[in-house]
């Protein structure tokens, strides 16, 4: 019965080759728009679901309102997290990130670093980003530290073993100690930074580039 139906559907198909061919092919590009659609849609969805916390984390922003309009900033100050915290008990954790660009220098390398970072200690932490070399926990505790992706590590270093050596960063040459590797932040994150420097309060806000709103308050 089914071999009949079978054949019975060849034969209109040949017989109204025109008709036959655009459904078929209006139904393909219909298909293939839905997955591409679907796709792109799901990888959408799926950024910064990545942090073991990720349901309880907050991206805190600044609003300013003037001139009868609401102005959204996605950055804040660097006393926001801290404040916000001593004011409400419900807040578990805080942490700050400031995007930089600076020389970097190796030996005989140098070049200009588009995509550093100054991070807390506790940030690589609360986004859940994984070391392949390093203690996770003490990696940007001590000042003058820094964790640096494997990318990056081959880019100054080679194949040597970069836990433990020093970079030379900014035009005063002050030098970081590379405390811990990453494999790379996660595509699916609205961050890429290729090192992230241990924050210093004496850095200036002009050094160290706008407060990045990347404050995730755990409830």
């Amino acid at each position: 019965m089914i071999k009949n139906y079978f054949k019975i559907a060849l034969r209109n198909l040949k017989r109204n080759k025109a008709f036959s061919f655009i459904n078929i092919f209006g139904l393909a590009i219909g298909l293939t728009s839905f997955m591409l659609i679907a796709v792109f849609v799901l990888n959408e969805l799926s950024y910064d679901k990545y942090p073991a916390q990720a349901k309880n984390m907050y991206r805190v922003i600044l609003s300013v309102t003037g001139n009868g309009d609401i102005a959204a900033y996605p950055m804040v100050d660097v006393a926001v997290g801290e404040g916000m915290k001593n004011a409400f008990p419900e807040i578990k954790a805080t942490t700050r990130l400031a995007s930089a660009q600076d020389f970097i220098k190796f030996n005989d390398k140098q070049f200009k670093e588009k995509q550093l970072a100054f991070a807390d200690s506790n940030f690589l932490q609360l986004f859940s980003i994984p070391l392949v070399e390093g203690d996770i926990t003490t990696a940007l505790v001590q000042p003058n530290s820094m964790v640096i992706s494997k990318a990056f590590a081959k880019k100054y270093f080679g194949n040597e073993e970069a836990l433990g050596k020093s970079l030379s960063v900014g035009t005063g040459q002050v030098l970081y100690k590379v405390t811990g590797v990453i494999d790379e932040v996660p595509e699916n994150s609205h961050f890429h930074f290729d090192a992230f420097l241990a924050s210093l309060p004496g850095i200036s806000r002009d050094k160290r580039g706008a407060i990045l709103g990347f404050i995730p308050i755990f409830f």
